[in-house]
């Protein structure tokens, strides 16, 4: 739905574009009012075991979880109210339930390991981190995207802290060594390609911010997954953990178009807005 709503901004003008997009604000101005489950008072974006999609979660996480995911999770519908304030769009309470969202992430953010990709209903209602969660520094689930969206939230609202702890975020990524990323495909969901265009942002939008060497630097580790027998030159690189599939795909989530966009977007002289698909600007 933040996705929905985000193609609407472009397109306004239209009176039923516009009531949508405020039904749309609307939901998500809810959502961020706290609920009561098992007795606790938690965030309204809980996911119950029932809607959770995966089994695997279902096990995981037998009385639900929170998702931190851009992709998948608050990020998201985060980054969408916020973008909407930006275009000078917004409804009652939606200020509020931006910097509601923005503070609950900036609670979990680890020293150490950053942001979760989940928690779970206990860890929330304790206010306590008991799992250890994989990381990944890609636009789906990781750092990036978690800071992306606060970064957002924090232009919308003139909020210096959220901006200095995304910017922050984006500094201690690029030192990281790049193996530490696990960003083992090239493509843009789960991949390189999807960093780079989230460092892109950043150092467009915070001169001085984000060095142009890593950059640079993560462009090159983007070329070397470059294989000239592929049909499309780029393959999409999956891993369950004990076994890795690579597979050619053509489009823009998973595929060589989102692979290639990014790189595209060092060279344009004009403002890549294409990437507003994927909540970034």
């Amino acid at each position: 739905m933040p996705g929905i709503g985000r193609y609407i901004i472009e397109n306004t003008k239209q009176k039923e574009n516009h009531e949508a997009l405020k039904k749309i604000l609307a939901y998500f101005v809810d959502m961020a009012s706290d609920i009561e489950v098992n007795g606790e008072k938690v965030p309204g974006w809980y996911v119950s075991k029932a809607n959770q999609l995966l089994e695997k979660d279902r096990i995981m996480f037998p009385e639900g979880n929170f998702n931190c995911g851009l992709a998948h999770g608050i990020p998201g519908p985060l980054s969408f109210m916020a973008l909407s304030i930006q275009k000078g769009i917004e409804i009652p309470g939606q200020r509020e339930a931006v910097l509601k969202i923005t503070n609950w992430l900036m609670k979990w953010k680890q020293v150490d390991s950053g942001w979760p990709s989940r928690l779970s209903f206990q860890e929330v209602a304790t206010s306590k981190i008991s799992h250890s969660y994989p990381k990944r520094q890609g636009w789906c689930y990781g750092d990036p995207g978690v800071a992306r969206s606060i970064y957002l939230a924090g232009k919308a609202l003139g909020d210096t802290a959220a901006i200095r702890s995304a910017v922050g975020a984006y500094q201690d990524i690029i030192v990281e060594p790049k193996e530490e990323w696990e960003l083992v495909s090239p493509t843009f969901c789960h991949g390189r390609a999807g960093l780079l265009q989230m460092l892109i942002r950043m150092a467009k939008d915070e001169e001085n911010q984000i060095s142009v060497q890593s950059i640079v630097e993560l462009v090159h580790y983007i070329e070397e997954s470059y294989d000239p027998n592929a049909p499309f030159g780029f393959r999409d690189i999956e891993s369950n953990g004990e076994k890795s599939h690579q597979l050619n795909k053509a489009g823009l989530l998973e595929g060589v178009t989102g692979v290639l966009l990014p790189l595209l977007s060092l060279s344009s002289v004009e403002e890549p807005w294409w990437d507003g698909a994927f909540l970034l600007s």
